[in-house]
This record gives structure tokens, C-alpha cells and sequence, in this order.
């Protein structure tokens, strides 16, 4: 769910983000795997990064989840969240540790 002041500033930019997630998710990943080329050993598909699979997963959940989230403020969006969930959590590891870095990127926060 956004805060008041986070949900206008959605609103205003998720047409100019949306029309540029392509650009967006690309450099995201570069940016990561920069910073931690480790994640690539298992973690991360060497060819859905390769393909762009991973980089249209990612701009899918992203357009999904901010539209969710300014079309029906108050709600957060079960199905994206529930399917991104799954799927990480059965990549997850008990001897894997993943440490947030925000250069790079950074888990979300409860209230955005």
C-alpha cells in the first residue's frame, strides 16, 4: 500500500517508468551482477539473463505491481505478490544468504 505522499508520485511517474522499464531492468541487472557476480553461480539463470527473460519478468511484475497499487489504493496485489514469492522462495536455499545493497537494488519497504 502507498503512503499519501508516495501515491502521487506513482501516479505522476508510472507512465514515464512504464514506457521506459525496458531501458530500466537491463541496467538494473547489470548494475546487481556488478556488484555481486556471485549471484549468477545457480542463483540467476545465466540464459534468462541472456535472453532478456529475466529483465521482462522483471518490468511485468513491476507495470503489474504499481498499477495495482494506484488503481486500488488500500489493496496490495495478492496474485503478483504470491507469484513472486513462490518463485523465489523455491529458488531459496538454506546455506544461500542474500544481503541487500542499496547501490544496487534494496528490498521494498512496508509503506512506500
Amino acid at each position: 500500500m502507498l503512503s499519501d505522499k508516495s501515491f502521487p508520485v506513482i501516479e505522476a511517474t508510472l507512465p514515464l517508468v512504464g514506457s521506459r522499464i525496458g531501458e530500466i531492468t537491463p541496467k538494473f541487472y547489470a548494475r546487481l551482477f556488478a556488484a555481486h557476480p556471485e549471484l549468477l553461480d545457480g542463483l540467476f539463470s545465466r540464459s534468462n539473463q541472456r535472453n532478456g527473460n529475466q529483465q521482462q519478468a522483471l518490468a511485468g511484475s513491476i507495470a503489474a505491481f504499481a498499477t495495482h497499487l494506484v488503481n486500488n489504493p488500500g489493496t496490495l496485489p495478492e496474485t503478483v505478490l504470491a507469484r513472486i514469492a513462490h518463485r523465489h522462495a523455491s529458488l531459496a536455499s538454506p546455506n544461500r544468504s542474500t544481503r541487500w545493497s542499496t547501490s544496487t537494488c534494496s528490498p521494498p519497504s512496508p509503506r512506500t
